[in-house]
């Protein structure tokens, strides 16, 4: 790597934390509840899964697309919804062996919209499980890895300002899956009661 390329890189990895803390400095302040425009998820995931493509080729990773065609639209800002499926797609591929896999799926259940992201990466252990979305905790496994640990605390203040909720499956050494609801547009957030009829674990 030339010199060059290592400022370039520094520089990049300084506006990335930087976005993080205006991302997380946002949706703390609420701006992200002013839910004006209707989006369409599948659209999200399928460009950040282009964006992620040379991340994804240099690390030897696959990812499978497998998108309700049919899915409803959600009401929200697409550029805080894009950030919550970079940081979910960056943290699988930061955490995903050579030859490993990243599946996103998406489907209507009700009056939600659900998305499930699995990986097949390092996993979470269950100690560690309950912090997973506090503000700069970075866990066990992500001591080689760059980043503020601001990710997945952005991702729930974002999700919980759309009226969803986000969720994480996982053991360590068996990859993770995030669940993420959404309400379709028009409907109200999902509760807490809804969840635990759908037997979730909510993480606060």
């Amino acid at each position: 790597m030339t010199a060059a390329q290592r400022i370039q890189e520094n520089v990049d990895r300084i506006l990335r934390l930087i976005m993080g803390f205006l991302d997380a400095s946002k949706a703390e302040g609420g701006e992200s509840q002013q839910l004006a425009t209707s989006v369409a998820l599948n659209a999200i995931i399928t460009e950040v899964a282009r964006q992620q493509t040379v991340d994804l080729w240099s690390n030897d990773l696959t990812v499978d697309l497998r998108l309700d065609p049919n899915l409803p639209e959600i009401s929200g800002d697409a550029a805080q919804l894009e950030r919550v499926f970079w940081n979910l797609m960056s943290n699988a591929i930061k955490f995903t062996a050579a030859n490993g896999k990243i599946t996103i799926s998406t489907e209507a259940v009700r009056d939600q919209v659900c998305v499930k992201e699995s990986d097949t990466g390092i996993g979470i252990s269950k100690d560690e499980m309950p912090l997973l979305f506090s503000e700069f905790r970075r866990l066990k496994g992500a001591s080689t890895t760059e980043g503020s640990g601001l990710g997945l605390d952005i991702v729930k203040n974002i999700v919980k300002g759309h009226g969803g909720t986000v969720n994480v499956e996982s053991e360590l050494g068996a990859g993770a899956t995030f669940l993420l609801h959404f309400p379709i547009a028009g409907k109200p957030p999902v509760s807490r009661g809804e969840q635990q009829r759908q037997g979730i674990e909510q993480f606060d």
